[in-house]
């Protein structure tokens, strides 16, 4: 699954997908060991709510957003107790990894069943059904806040800003004073990834034993155009990211469920099966 090719270009993905923002995530790592700073960029989106006993230091307008190796270790072993969740810091949870709810900013007043804004896939109410009814195990998905909405219609051209920059277009669009009937979206992501497919091997150059910072380069990397998956890529999830490519995947009986409601705004492309 993934978005079209906008014959508008970087214009029209801005006015049709907007673009995303949220208040919780991990602090960045200060680790001591490798001496290297990460975890500053959006993380990967985490499958739980942040417990209120921990929203302060989660806080993405916390002044400090970092923390040592032994501090972060620390957080992420109390978060795990909060949950009563099984797991081991930095595998299973990472710096920079984020909570819901998303803020979604829009100049356009959406309409399509799937947005793409940077980092993440938003659905409509039917779409999340039919992945929560076909998926219910292997997918997470939480409401969006629709925090600026624009007046325009999605399917009209999308306006150019006088900065010329896409980014730009939501600071000029006239918003909707009330959005209680737009929507409702949901993000939607897998809980899973599959091996890696057989044109992108991974090459590890080095790990660092505290953080599990990876320094790592695509070593074989053929066209992802078809995907290709081999008989050991499949791990049996319904729906699942490519490895590490970030493509997400589902099953042929996910796939013929949407396909069946023609949801507006993504496109299935076939998985070439080695």
């Amino acid at each position: 699954m993934c978005a079209p090719v906008y014959a508008a270009g970087d214009y029209q993905d801005a006015n049709l997908n907007g673009s995303i923002d949220w208040d919780l995530s991990f602090p960045a790592v200060d680790c001591d060991m490798c001496l290297t700073s990460w975890g500053n960029g959006g993380g990967k989106p985490l499958p739980y709510e942040c417990p209120d006993s921990l929203r302060e230091e989660m806080s993405t307008k916390k002044r400090e957003r970092s923390l040592f190796h032994g501090e972060h270790v620390a957080l992420q072993q109390r978060l795990l107790e909060e949950l009563n969740i099984r797991g081991e810091p930095f595998v299973d949870v990472r710096p920079g990894s984020r909570f819901p709810p998303l803020h979604l900013d829009i100049p356009s007043r959406p309409r399509a069943d799937f947005l793409w804004p940077y980092g993440a896939m938003l659905v409509s109410k039917r779409v999340r059904d039919i992945l929560c009814d076909l998926c219910c195990e292997d997918v997470a998905t939480f409401p969006v806040n629709l925090r600026k909405v624009g007046k325009r219609e999605a399917k009209l051209p999308a306006p150019i800003p006088k900065s010329g920059e896409p980014e730009d277009i939501i600071k000029e669009a006239s918003l909707l004073s009330d959005t209680s009937e737009v929507g409702p979206y949901y993000e939607a992501f897998p809980r899973h990834a599959s091996n890696e497919p057989p044109n992108w091997i991974i090459e590890i150059e080095s790990r660092c034993d505290a953080c599990g910072r990876v320094k790592a380069k695509v070593a074989h990397r053929k066209r992802l155009d078809p995907l290709r998956m081999a008989d050991d890529t499949w791990r049996g999830h319904s729906i699942f990211y490519l490895g590490s490519t970030g493509h997400i995947v589902v099953t042929a009986e996910v796939g013929e469920a949407l396909k069946a409601v023609r949801p507006s705004n993504m496109r299935l492309v076939e998985v070439l099966c080695l």
